[in-house]
Formats: structure tokens, C-alpha cells, sequence
């Protein structure tokens, strides 16, 4: 190696480290209301620490790095080195590398016990990040460290999506099909190529063939979410034609899902975000009419989920009296749950859903969520053929974690 390489790779180095960090950006009050909400949900320790994982991934979505650090901390039990692993790798997506690096830190120093499955989960996301922030030989050895085969699968995929994120010309070998649940967090890193102003259209047009190849190996739920990602990414990059195919392809494959479960809501939701990003109003309200028909074949406990996707495809339709109908119908529906629990999650997941749409709740749903918070609900008639199993006299207010008091035990020590 002569001196005129060691000098343009030592430049490259410092041009690396002294490129300046990202700018933070701030959740909205509503996903911060969705995270003190959460600490409402009891009785079901993984049940919580997952709804708030979901939660960080989305201040992630507003680069809010240091709510989202903070509050992963707050995660308890097994699921903590998750939620620091999962913020990993969307951090070193989004290019926040310093807060992937300390979260890969904190992560690995992480002591709790976690069965092969859980720890190979974990180190999948965290192989992840490491291959995504160009530390090829530690992601490889972390991968190759994991002992349950369906993580190390997973955790391989990810390695994969990784490259193809850093050089999207790269070829997946026939032979090499991804995992089912390694489409949609493949497809979302590929995705962020659109947005680069030094594509050439023709490299977009190979990346739009690329995602058009994975997203069949998806269940038909993803298929349909994917779909519509492609579809508002490519359209808004001045791919005009392509988006409009993927947006006719979302709506197609989420017209064919189950109408007895909130998929189907969730798809068509999914599909009409599209077909309005696309210039296809008409076909899109046609597609959130057809998720409002009859949500009463859903199972009770996930019918507001479905009212709150509809509630979202509506807001984004400039609907807004069809969007109030719906927040409210979402949360009043869950307030009838027969379990506390159930309608603290649903409190969650409406603020999470309201903030994907940009809006605050209103004073009619606020009080609602605040009935909700006192304990107030479970008035609703039971469907046909409901067995009560078990208690439900639970106080979501007033019943501490069983990990939570574990936790103050160990802080003691």
C-alpha cells in the first residue's frame, strides 16, 4: 500500500469522524401522553414493556434520540436489552451512529437472563446495527455467537439488509430468501435510498425492482403495508408510474385479507395512505369504507385497533368529521372491555395512532381516556359465545408490576 492510499483512507477516517451529528428532533405531546399512559397497563409485565418499545421506535421516527434513550431505560425486565437493541438498529439506520454505538453499549451490559431465543433477538438486532454502521467483523462474530438456529437466521437477514442498505446494487442470491419477519425492516432500510438527492433515476428504478422482489416472500399483511411504503416513497422521489403500481398492489392484496380480524382494517388503511399520497382519492376513500362495514366481525378486544386505523386513513383524507366519529367510536369501544388491561392498552395504542396522523385528542376523548385511567369501564354486553375466564377486577390504576417491585428490590441491594 503506498502513501497516497494510506492518505485518502486516513482523510476518508476524519472526514467520517468529523461529520457533524444529526440535529434531535422532539416528539409531539401526544406520544409523550401514549408513554405516561403506558405505565397504566398492569397486571403483565412483557405485555407493557412491548407497547413501549413500540412507542421508542416511533420518537425514533421523529429522531427524538434522547426521549427515546431515556425512556428505553425505563423498560424492565427481558425486553430491556430489546427495546436498546431495536433503537440500535433504527438509530443506525437513520444515521444517529454515536446513539447506535451507546445504545449497542448499554445494551450488551445488560445482565438480565434471557433464554437462547430472547438473547439471540437481541444480538440479531444488534449484528444489525453493527453491520449497518460498517463494523463488519464484530456483527459477523456477534451473529455467528448466537445459539437458537431462528434467531441466527434472522439475525443473518438483517446482516443482509444491512449491506443492501449500504450498497443497494448488491444481488441476493437465489438460493438466499429472507425470513418472513426480515421483509419489513429490510424493506424500510432500502427505502430511505429515495430520499437521496444524488439518485440517479436509474438507480432508483433497480431499488424499486429490489423491493419488488422481497415483498412476496411477506405474509399478506406485510405484503400490503410494504406495498404502500413503496408506493409513497417512490411516487415522492419522481417515480410517478411505479408508485401508482404499488399503491394498485397494496390495495389489491389488502381488498383479499380476512375482514374477521383488524388486518383487514390495518391493510386497507394501509392501502389508502397510498392511493391519496398517489392522486387516487376516490379509490382510496373507497378502500377505508370498505374497513368501516362491518367492524363488529372482529374480535372486541381488537375492534378499536381497527377504528383507530380508519380514524388515521380518514385524517390523512382531509375527513375530519369522519376522523372524529372515529377516534371516539376507538376509545369508547374499549372503555366497554370487560378488562382493565385491555382498555389501558387500547388508551396506548389510540395516542400512538393519533400521533402517526398528527393530531391531538380531543376534549370528548380525553375524558374518555381519563374515565379509562380512573378505572372507570367494562359496562359493554359480552359478544355471543364469551366465556369469562378468570378475574377482571384488576385495578389498572392501582396494581403494581410484579417486575416493577422486583426491580425496587434490586435497587435496595
Amino acid at each position: 500500500m503506498n502513501k497516497y492510499t494510506l492518505l485518502v483512507m486516513l482523510f476518508a477516517v476524519l472526514a467520517v469522524g468529523c461529520r457533524p451529528p444529526l440535529p434531535e428532533g422532539k416528539i409531539p405531546a401526544t406520544l409523550s401522553l401514549a408513554w405516561d399512559k403506558n405505565q397504566l397497563v398492569s397486571g403483565n409485565d412483557e405485555a407493557r414493556n412491548l407497547l413501549g418499545i413500540q412507542l421508542l421506535r416511533q420518537a425514533g421516527d421523529f429522531h427524538d434520540y434522547e426521549t427515546a434513550m431515556k425512556e428505553a431505560q425505563e423498560i424492565g425486565g427481558a425486553q430491556r436489552g430489546l427495546a436498546l437493541s431495536t433503537l440500535a438498529w433504527d438509530a443506525a439506520n437513520n444515521g444517529y451512529a454515536n446513539q447506535a454505538k451507546q445504545l449497542i453499549r448499554w445494551a450488551d451490559a445488560d445482565t438480565w437472563i434471557l433464554t437462547d431465543s430472547d438473547k439471540g433477538l437481541r444480538n440479531a438486532y444488534l449484528a444489525g446495527a453493527e453491520m449497518r454502521l460498517g463494523k463488519v467483523t464484530q456483527a459477523s462474530t456477534r451473529m455467528d455467537a448466537i445459539l437458537d438456529p431462528t434467531q441466527k437466521e434472522f439475525a443473518a437477514n438483517l446482516l443482509q439488509a444491512a449491506q443492501l442498505a449500504r450498497n443497494s446494487q448488491e444481488k441476493i442470491p437465489e438460493d438466499k430468501k429472507m425470513r418472513q419477519e426480515a421483509i419489513s425492516p429490510t424493506v424500510r432500510v432500502l427505502l430511505y435510498h429515495f430520499k437521496n438527492p444524488t439518485a440517479t433515476r436509474a438507480a432508483k428504478v433497480d431499488l424499486y425492482g429490489l423491493i419488488e422482489r422481497l415483498i412476496p416472500n411477506a405474509d399478506p399483511g406485510t405484503a400490503t403495508e410494504c406495498w404502500s411504503r413503496l408506493a409513497i416513497a417512490a411516487y415522492e422521489s419522481g417515480l410517478v408510474g411505479e408508485g401508482t403500481v404499488a399503491a394498485r398492489e397494496s390495495m389489491e392484496l389488502a381488498q383479499s385479507l380476512d375482514p374477521r380480524t383488524e388486518g383487514y382494517a390495518l391493510g386497507l388503511r394501509n392501502a389508502a395512505l397510498a392511493l391519496l399520497v398517489t392522486g387516487d382519492k376516490p379509490e382510496a376513500m373507497r378502500c377505508l369504507e370498505l374497513a368501516s362495514a362491518k367492524p363488529d366481525l372482529i374480535a372486541f378486544f381488537f375492534q378499536p385497533e381497527a377504528m383507530m386505523a380508519i380514524a388515521e386513513g380518514y385524517e390523512k383524507a382531509g375527513e375530519k368529521e369522519k376522523a372524529n366519529t372515529y377516534w371516539l367510536k376507538a376509545i369508547k369501544t374499549a372503555k366497554g372491555h370487560d378488562h382493565p388491561r385491555a382498555r389501558q392498552i387500547n388508551v396506548v395504542l389510540l395516542l400512538s395512532y393519533m400521533t402517526r396522523a398528527g393530531v391531538s385528542p380531543s376534549p370528548e376523548v380525553m375524558e374518555v381516556i381519563e374515565a379509562i385511567g380512573r378505572g372507570e369501564g367494562g359496562d359493554a354486553p359480552p359478544p355471543l359465545g364469551y366465556v369469562k375466564v378468570g378475574a377482571t377486577k384488576t385495578s389498572a390504576v392501582t396494581a403494581p408490576a410484579k417486575q416493577d417491585k422486583k426491580e425496587k428490590k434490586e435497587k435496595k441491594k
